[in-house]
């Protein structure tokens, strides 16, 4: 405890933290503060008694001079940082989804299982809105019970790429195996179009996949009614496109059969379970 310090001793105080590896944050209100609030990671300034002098060094200023809302916005930045990651996981897991249908098609043989129109729907007709509401995931407890990251942390660490290929592997394939069924039992537009709602399906059971790294998909699946609609809106849209025949025409699908979208939400399916599976053993893991 250090009682009646002087601004150079604050200052000292801060830059020996620094050299120790702490991250800092400083709090004050008065001019005496200003070099230490100046010199910290953070400098946190009183709004209603700081002075001029100690709000210009901060970099935020408590508007209510509470330091409870220090806590609440360390929350909030806790959780943008957890739903950015929700965000990447989510769209890079999906578009390798998509590039793996691509190139595998082209190397085993396959006819092209999607067209390009196809690929431009769901990539601004059917990601935009889940990704969206994955941004907007609410704030959890747990994240105040984490230690802090470090500073040099990144977001792409090499066990989060290899979950992004673990569930981009299991929706290309559950896509390329639907086009298969289609292309084999009747016809090349019936394969495509399987091809086509499986992975906009796939990629619906993959946005909760990428809610959480441990906690299964099962566990609060309403918290997020953002990410409910959109999900109704991107299935609405697919199903539209597929079974309105005026559309079918522009985007080069067909009616299927109920057993048809039986077997593509089926299949849609399997990047979920696959992931539930490896949740199931970090848990049982850890």
């Amino acid at each position: 405890i250090f009682a009646r310090v002087s601004p150079e001793n604050k200052l000292r105080v801060v830059q020996l933290l620094k050299q120790d590896g702490e991250i800092v944050a400083v709090t004050g209100d008065g001019v005496n503060d200003a070099p230490a609030l100046k010199r910290a990671d953070i400098g946190i300034a009183m709004g209603i008694a700081g002075t001029d002098v100690s709000k210009e060094a901060a970099n935020m200023i408590l508007t209510d001079d509470s330091f409870s809302t220090i806590v609440t916005a360390i929350q909030e930045g806790r959780t943008i940082y957890e739903n950015l990651k929700k965000f990447i996981m989510y769209m890079f897991s999906s578009n390798m989804g998509e590039l793996m249908v691509i190139f595998i098609a082209i190397i085993i043989g396959f006819q092209q299982p999607l067209t390009a129109i196809m690929i431009l729907l769901v990539n601004i007709g059917t990601d935009i809105l889940p990704a969206l509401a994955l941004g907007l995931e609410p704030s959890k407890s747990e994240h105040m019970e984490k230690p802090p990251r470090l500073p040099t942390e990144k977001i792409l660490q090499r066990s989060f790429i290899v979950r992004l290929f673990y569930l981009g592997f299991f929706v290309g394939l559950s896509s390329l195996f639907a086009y298969w069924i289609g292309n084999t039992t009747y016809d090349h537009t019936t394969g495509m179009t399987m091809t086509f709602a499986t992975l906009v399906i796939g990629q619906m059971f993959n946005t909760y996949n990428s809610r959480d790294d441990r906690e299964s998909a099962f566990r609060k699946p309403f918290s997020n009614i953002y990410l409910i609609g959109a999900i109704i809106i991107s299935i609405a849209i697919t199903v539209v496109t597929i079974e309105v025949p005026i559309l079918q025409h522009y985007f080069e699908t067909t009616h299927l059969s109920i057993a048809q979208w039986l077997t593509t939400i089926g299949l849609g399916s399997m990047v979920m379970w696959a992931e539930e599976i490896r949740k199931l053993f970090v848990r049982h893991g850890s």
